[in-house]
């Protein structure tokens, strides 16, 4: 099923995607009992605010920063491994899905960038040649695809996009919106009442007929 619904390639396997039926089934149990019992209704309540704040929260957050003067959040240019390469986790990195995330937004205007920055970064370092070829491939590959598959779009916008929490800039009204989200959804769940159980009594033995 995972595999029929799901056709992107992935790094790290597929594994996630042929537990897809385990995880429906989980839910589909989770969704028969979640009102026969007051405890595993807290429990699920438990888990679903704790996958909120270190699985949601945590990561939109972060996501939500930029790059100021004094601290640089989303890496560029760095040496990984004896090699060039960009997104290097830093000590404001938190999951290379996130620094995924900021380069999309960005991609174009940071691509260009990082094209003028790749000519002046260790000029002559035969260590780096391989790994610097291999970068400028992949960033003018990126720059490319904004006329053959965004039509411009980037070009037109400066070479980014712009969210609705960017308006907000680095505060956290954005962060505090959605928590009251959340503690209003989970305290509607917390609100819905736990089924009376239902025994249902053996049916009586049919008496034999007299004759």
């Amino acid at each position: 099923m995972g595999f029929a619904v799901v056709g992107e390639r992935d790094r790290f396997g597929g594994a996630q995607l042929t537990l897809i039926p385990l995880l429906l089934l989980g839910i589909t149990w989770v969704s028969l009992h979640f009102r026969s019992s007051r405890g595993l209704m807290m429990l699920l309540i438990a888990g679903l605010a704790f996958d909120f704040a270190l699985g949601v929260l945590l990561q939109a957050r972060v996501e939500h920063l930029e790059n100021t003067a004094d601290r640089t959040v989303f890496t560029g240019l760095g040496i990984n491994n004896g090699s060039l390469d960009i997104g290097v986790p830093g000590e404001y990195s938190l999951t290379p899905a996130a620094w995924g995330n900021w380069y999309r937004k960005h991609q174009l205007a940071a691509s260009e960038k990082w094209l003028r920055d790749l000519e002046s970064f260790r000029p002559g370092d035969p260590a780096l040649e391989l790994s610097k070829k291999e970068l400028r491939e992949n960033l003018q590959r990126t720059v490319a695809e904004d006329v053959s598959l965004w039509k411009g779009w980037y070009r037109r916008h400066g070479g980014e996009m712009t969210f609705l929490g960017d308006h907000f800039g680095d505060s956290d009204v954005a962060a505090g919106l959605l928590v009251a989200v959340a503690a209003l959804l989970l305290w509607r769940v917390a609100r819905i009442p736990v089924l009376p159980v239902v025994v249902l009594a053996p049916a009586a033995k049919a008496r034999p007929r007299k004759r």
